[in-house]
């Protein structure tokens, strides 16, 4: 059994976030990934992108509507492609946002836990690592006395801490076995008066692989799609303020060691919102970012290995 992990997550890194705005695009989690061979993440069955892709579309934001949710998807990790693997350098650039229903309809909200840390040049640290899990498929193939496959996931605890740690964020606890749709975020007792700790519920979560031109160079360029929904309860004294996200992210492989991508965050009405039924479905805001990964190296390890260190303190080397 996984022990829960936690993170603290750099500090420095994060300097420019602010409590107020960011708190939320940490991990993302759901079941295997498609694999890649349809252009631009096309549908099998149409000529255009898939649904997923489109939603990361830069045209999409305002025609956004909320997922449904079945009982049969209802998965809560997100399975990463293989050149994934890895510590990585984020830098965001904020791209934009639109009230899809008008200013007066997005409320106020509380630190948002997922969303990509504020000011330009900002830089943060992501983890993906190989993890054996808890899958139907898996189970199976132990009963069966064959060997369980693995996976690569995000480490969230330490990504959401590390998205936040200039946010008035003291780390975060996350369990892969025990409550892999939970996590809990600790703020700073000497953050910003607010709520003193959340709560991430994840649920929803896809991923899909394909492919997308690769510009000067020309041919294809290998790409992920994800989406999770994520209600993010934010806790405090005498206060209990609930917020849904879904989380959108599309990244593209460049090269072994750089990845581009655009994440977005569109946020929708829970029923305590006054407008919750007019919304009908449809998100109140929506905030792009674009960001650029490059692959850490790690001091001391042959050059073309890649190495991360896990929640668990171990550390991970293809």
């Amino acid at each position: 059994m996984a022990s829960p992990a936690r993170a603290g997550g750099p500090g420095a890194a994060a300097a420019g976030v602010t409590r107020r705005r960011w708190l939320a695009a940490g991990a993302a989690a759901g079941p295997a990934a498609r694999p890649a061979g349809a252009a631009s993440g096309a549908d099998p069955e149409s000529d255009g992108p898939s649904p997923l892709f489109r939603r990361a579309a830069a045209d999409a934001a305002a025609g956004l509507r909320r997922p449904a949710v079945a009982p049969w998807e209802r998965q809560v990790q997100i399975f990463y492609p293989r050149w994934m693997f890895g510590a990585w350098t984020l830098a965001f650039r904020r791209e934009g946002s639109v009230a899809p229903l008008g200013a007066a309809a997005a409320p106020v909200r509380p630190p948002q836990l997922l969303a990509a840390p504020a000011g330009e040049g900002v830089e943060i640290e992501a983890r993906f690592y190989s993890t054996l899990p808890d899958t139907l498929r898996n189970n199976l193939a132990v009963n069966l006395g064959l060997l369980p496959s693995d996976a690569i996931i995000a480490d969230r605890a330490f990504n959401v801490a590390s998205l936040n740690a200039g946010g008035g964020v003291a780390g975060a606890e996350y369990s892969t076995r025990e409550k892999p749709g939970e996590m809990e975020v600790r703020y700073r007792s000497d953050g910003p008066a607010g709520p003193r700790k959340a709560v991430i519920y994840y649920q929803n979560a896809r991923g899909e692989e394909g492919s997308t031109p690769a510009g000067d160079g020309g041919g294809l360029a290998a790409a992920f799609a994800t989406s999770e929904m994520v209600r993010q309860v934010n806790l405090g004294v005498r206060s209990v303020e609930t917020q849904d996200f879904e989380v959108i992210t599309a990244y593209t492989r460049h090269s072994p060691t750089v990845i581009t991508g655009r994440l977005r965050l569109a946020a929708y009405l829970t029923p305590q919102d006054a407008d919750y039924f007019v919304a009908f479905g449809r998100p109140v805001e929506v905030d792009d970012w674009s960001f650029t990964m490059v692959r850490r190296e790690t001091p001391g390890v042959a050059a073309g290995v890649v190495c991360v260190e896990t929640p668990k303190d171990v550390i991970q080397c293809v």
